[in-house]
C-alpha cells in the first residue's frame, strides 16, 4: 500500500489505494522540427479518490524515486511532489475562476518572471533556452551585496514554459520535461464535468538541468533549484495567445516585478538576466527594456559562411550600434524583440476601465472575442509587439519610457534557407509598415501622457524620423525603376550625372559611419565577417523582399508549419461535491516511465 503524503496543496496523489501495483562546408540549416508520431506507451492505471475542492482537478503527484536520487534536496513537499491542474476556462477568467498557484499557496514575492514560448521545437532548443536561464538563475543568487538576491534569491525567480497546442508539442520535450520532474504522463485529463480542459498547468521546483548536448547538470555544478510552471495549452492558436495565458493568468497571481519575455531557442549570456532587471530597479520610470540580440554564428562562426546569415548578423549588428541606442535616448524603441525583452508588470498592465496596453496587445488574438477584424488591423498585429511598445510610451497620464542595455544580449537562430527568410520577412515587413501608420495615426496620444514637455517633444521628432523612413520604404523600389529609366543609357552619362555622384557619396558616408561606428563600440568584427555578403544581398532587400511584402498584405498567416498529428483523448473526470475518482497511473508506472524518458534522451545524445 502506497503512503499518503501530507500537503498543503488541494489534493494528493497518490490517495490511499488497497489495489496492488503493478508491474557538423557550411553546416546544414538547423533541422525542422517534424513532429515524430507518438507513440502510446503502456502502463496499468488505477481509479483513485482524490479530494477536488470547487470542482476543480488539481493534483499533487510524487516526482519518481529515480528523480530523486539524482538531486541533492529531496524532504520538502515542494521538491517532492508535481502539481498539476487541469483549467477548464479561458486566461481572461484564470483569476475569477478561483485558480492558483504554488507561489501564491507558499506565499512568495515575485521579482522576476521569464516566460518561455514554444510551438514545435525540439528538445535541443528547450535545452538551450532553459539552461542559459538556470545558469543566469544561479547567478543572480552570487549578488551577495544586494538587498534582493541572496542565497534563495532563486525563490523570486519563476520560469513559464509555455507550449502552443497539446498537438504540436515534440515527444521528445516532454521526455526532457519528465526527467527534469516537471512533466508525467498519465495524469492530465481532456474533460472535467464535462467540460473541455484548455491547459494543463505543471508546477515542480526542478534540482537538474539539460544541456544543448543533453548533459546532465545539478547542484554540484552550481544549478541552483528552479521554479518551473509548465502551461500546455489544448489547441494551437498562435504565439499572441500563449502571452495572454501569460499576462492574463499567471501574471495577476504571481504579481512580479519585471516579465521578461523569450523564444525557446534564444540563449542569454551570462548575468544577462540580472543586466536586464537592473535598470528596472534602479529607474522607476523604465517600463519595458530590451537586449541586444544576436544572431547564432555557430562554433568558431561556422555558420557565416551561409551569405543569408552573414547578412542577417550584419543586420542585426547595425541594428544593436546604431538603431537601438539612438531610439532609447529619445525614450521611445520601435520594437522590443520578442525572443528577449522585459517589461514592468506594472507598466503594461489596464488600468481601472480596463484600457492599457495589454488590451490593445491582445486585440490581435484571434481567439479573443474581442479581435479586431479588417486587412489593417490584421496586417497590423503581424507585428503585435510594436503595438504593446507604442501603447506603453503613449499609455496615458503615464510616463515610461523604453531603454535599451547593451550589455545584455540573447543568441537566437536566424533563416538559413530563402525560403524561410523571404517568409519571415514578409510578415516582418507588414507588421512593421501597418504598424507604424498606427503610431502616426495616433500620435496625439503622445500629448496626453505625462511626459516632460522635452521628452514629449523628442518623441514628435522620433515620429516624424520614422514616418520619413516608412515614405522610402513604400517608394524604394518605384525609385530604383524611375532611376534607371530617365534616359541615362550609357556609362558615361551615369558618371556625369550630378545625381549619381551625390548617390554615391551618400552611400559612402553610410557605409563609413557603418565602419566607424563600429570602432566606437569595440565591436567592428562584423565589418569583417559579414560586410561583404550584406551589401551583395542588398538590392534583394528591395527588388524581392518590399515586393513580395507588399503583394501579399492579404496574407496575414505567420508561416508556421502546420504539422497535424493525432490528437489522444486523455480521459475525463466527474467530481461529486469535493471529491473524485481519477484514473491515473500507479507510482510504480510513474518511475518505469521516467526511465523510459531517461534512456531516451540519452540515446539521441550517444548517437
Amino acid at each position: 500500500m502506497e503512503n499518503q503524503i501530507n500537503s498543503p496543496f488541494y489534493a494528493v496523489y497518490p490517495p490511499q489505494s488497497t489495489m496492488g501495483s503493478i508491474l557538423s562546408p557550411p553546416p546544414p540549416p538547423p533541422p525542422v522540427h517534424y513532429i515524430p508520431p507518438v507513440q502510446a506507451r503502456r502502463y496499468r492505471t488505477v481509479k483513485r479518490l482524490v479530494q477536488v475542492p470547487q470542482g476543480k482537478l488539481v493534483l499533487d503527484c510524487p516526482v519518481p524515486q529515480q528523480y530523486l536520487e539524482r538531486v541533492s534536496i529531496r524532504d520538502p513537499k515542494e521538491f517532492s511532489t508535481m502539481r498539476y491542474t487541469a483549467v477548464t476556462c479561458d486566461a481572461s477568467e484564470f483569476v475569477h475562476n478561483k485558480y492558483t498557484l504554488r507561489q501564491e499557496i507558499m506565499k512568495r514575492e515575485t521579482e522576476i518572471v521569464i516566460c518561455i514560448t514554444m510551438y514545435n521545437e525540439d528538445e535541443i532548443l528547450l535545452s538551450r533556452t532553459l539552461h542559459g536561464v538556470m545558469k543566469n538563475i544561479s547567478q543572480l543568487i552570487k549578488r551577495y551585496r544586494s538587498p534582493i538576491w541572496n542565497e534563495n534569491g532563486w525563490q523570486k525567480v519563476v520560469i513559464c514554459i509555455i507550449s502552443d497546442g497539446r498537438e504540436k508539442i515534440h515527444p521528445r520535450v516532454l521526455d526532457m520535461l519528465s526527467v527534469l520532474g516537471v512533466y508525467q504522463e498519465g495524469i492530465a485529463k481532456s474533460t472535467v464535468n464535462d467540460k473541455p480542459v484548455h491547459a494543463h498547468l505543471y508546477e515542480y521546483t526542478s534540482q537538474l538541468s539539460l544541456t544543448p548536448d543533453l548533459t546532465y547538470r545539478s547542484a554540484i555544478h552550481n544549478i541552483v533549484p528552479a521554479q518551473i510552471i509548465f502551461c500546455l495549452k489544448e489547441k494551437n492558436q498562435r504565439k499572441i495567445n500563449s502571452h495572454r495565458w501569460f499576462f492574463q493568468a499567471l501574471c495577476p497571481i504571481l504579481q512580479p516585478n519585471v516579465c521578461i519575455l523569450m523564444d525557446v531557442g534564444t540563449r542569454p549570456g551570462p548575468n544577462s538576466i540580472y543586466k536586464l532587471w537592473l535598470p528596472f530597479e534602479k529607474y522607476r520610470d523604465i517600463g519595458g527594456a530590451c537586449g541586444e540580440v544576436r544572431a547564432m554564428t555557430g562554433k568558431g562562426g561556422i555558420y557565416l559562411l551561409n551569405p543569408l546569415v552573414a547578412a542577417q548578423n550584419f543586420e542585426y549588428k547595425i541594428s544593436n550600434i546604431l538603431d537601438k541606442p539612438l531610439e532609447s535616448v529619445l525614450g521611445y524603441i520601435q520594437v522590443l524583440p520578442g525572443a528577449f525583452s522585459a517589461y514592468r508588470y506594472s507598466a503594461i498592465c489596464n488600468d481601472m476601465h480596463g484600457d492599457g496596453p495589454l488590451k490593445k496587445y491582445f486585440l490581435g488574438d484571434t481567439s479573443n472575442d474581442q479581435v479586431s477584424e479588417g486587412i489593417f488591423e490584421a496586417n497590423m498585429y503581424l507585428a503585435e509587439d510594436r503595438i504593446l511598445c507604442y501603447e506603453l510610451v503613449a499609455k496615458r497620464d503615464a510616463q515610461w519610457r523604453l531603454h535599451y542595455i547593451a550589455g545584455a544580449y540573447g543568441e537566437t537562430d536566424v533563416p538559413f534557407t530563402v525560403a524561410e527568410f523571404i517568409s519571415q520577412r514578409r510578415r516582418w515587413l507588414n507588421g512593421s509598415f501597418f504598424a507604424g501608420v498606427y503610431s502616426l495615426v495616433h500620435w496625439g496620444k503622445i500629448l496626453k501622457t505625462n511626459h516632460t514637455l522635452s521628452r514629449k517633444f523628442l518623441l514628435i521628432i522620433e515620429l516624424i524620423y520614422l514616418c520619413i523612413n516608412w515614405l522610402f520604404s513604400w517608394f524604394a523600389l518605384v525609385s530604383g525603376v524611375v532611376w534607371f529609366n530617365n534616359g541615362i543609357t550609357t556609362n558615361n552619362q551615369l558618371l556625369e550625372s550630378g545625381s549619381f555622384r551625390d548617390i554615391v557619396i551618400s552611400m559612402a558616408s553610410t557605409y563609413g559611419v557603418f565602419i566607424v561606428s563600429g570602432i566606437l563600440f569595440l565591436d567592428p568584427y562584423h565589418m569583417v565577417t559579414s560586410f561583404l555578403q550584406y551589401f551583395l544581398l542588398t538590392p534583394s532587400y528591395i527588388n524581392i523582399l518590399n515586393t513580395y511584402a507588399f503583394c501579399n498584405t492579404h496574407d496575414v498567416s505567420w508561416g508556421t508549419k502546420d504539422l497535424f498529428s493525432s490528437l489522444p483523448y486523455l480521459g475525463h473526470v466527474e467530481t461529486k461535491e469535493t471529491t473524485a475518482e481519477v484514473t491515473m497511473p500507479q507510482q510504480k508506472d510513474v518511475g518505469l516511465l521516467y526511465e523510459l524518458s531517461f534512456n531516451n534522451l540519452k540515446k539521441k545524445a550517444e548517437n
